[in-house]
């Protein structure tokens, strides 16, 4: 018996996740939630570049044909509380790539409401992600068990921005700033901010897990700039003098003897 999965989100990771339902045997798609006006109605195949399903896309969520037990791949780019309690309340599980990997940085509040909703529903809640929830968190702890101490943990990114701002421009280039000019890209704005505060977690998570008390944890943002111009696959272009060399955002959690780094460039 296939498990009934609901895609949420359709975007640059929604549309991969879809995919992948697709060719997996053990899942059956049971609905797709969409944003965009534009992809109402589309076949689920047509979203991601498959065959035709029969199911149709639908923005609203009382359109969706949810069951309890049915599994929901929620993939928007920002996490909203209401929706997700109200999934896991009604009891779907709940798979997230829109942060929430290891809830309990954000406070009491919010990790006790999803906790509440998930046994008022009996369903699961779980972030998930290959940066941060893995790379970032996950592997870094298993790997702090081949030490006696560790005195530092520094995990570092490095993307190919051609490659990323081609197939993500909406993250890149609209929201990151690659292609604008550096004091623009140097001001965050809501999607960076949850981005910060997404790689937060990750540090945090390693903290109670070696059970380490945090003094403070610090966000460092810095840009450079492109010397020559940029033509990116998908034909957008990041001009000289605008943000293009690297893009960084660098975390760090210091203790008095200790310290936690993650980075991205």
């Amino acid at each position: 018996m296939a498990y009934r999965v609901i895609q949420w989100g359709t975007g640059s990771v929604g549309k991969l996740a879809l995919r992948e339902l697709l060719k997996n045997p053990e899942f059956e798609l049971a609905g797709v939630k969409v944003y965009s006006d534009a992809k109402v109605g589309q076949d689920a195949g047509s979203l991601c570049g498959m065959s035709d399903t029969g199911i149709k896309a639908v923005k609203h969520a009382a359109d969706l044909q949810l069951q309890p037990g049915d599994t929901v791949l929620y993939c928007p780019m920002i996490a909203d509380y209401g929706e997700m309690t109200a999934l896991l309340t009604a009891g779907a599980n709940v798979i997230t790539t829109a942060s929430n990997m290891y809830p309990q940085f954000y406070g009491a509040g919010v990790y006790e409401r999803l906790n509440a909703a998930a046994l008022a529903g009996n369903a699961t809640f779980h972030g998930s992600g290959v940066n941060p929830a893995f790379m970032s968190d996950v592997l870094p702890l298993t790997m702090s068990g081949l030490v006696h101490r560790a005195r530092k943990i520094t995990v570092r990114e490095v993307s190919d921005v051609n490659h990323y701002a081609s197939t993500a421009p909406e993250i890149m280039l609209d929201h990151i700033g690659f292609g604008k000019a550096p004091e623009i890209a140097l001001k965050a704005d809501d999607f960076v901010k949850g981005m910060t505060a997404y790689f937060s977690e990750s540090i945090t998570m390693i903290a109670d897990h070696l059970e380490v008390k945090l003094d403070r944890i610090e966000e460092d943002h810095e840009v450079a700039t492109s010397k020559v111009r940029v033509t990116l696959d998908n034909g957008r272009t990041i001009e000289p003098g605008t943000v293009g060399c690297s893009a960084g955002m660098a975390l760090s959690v210091d203790k008095p003897g200790s310290s936690f780094r993650r980075s991205g460039r």
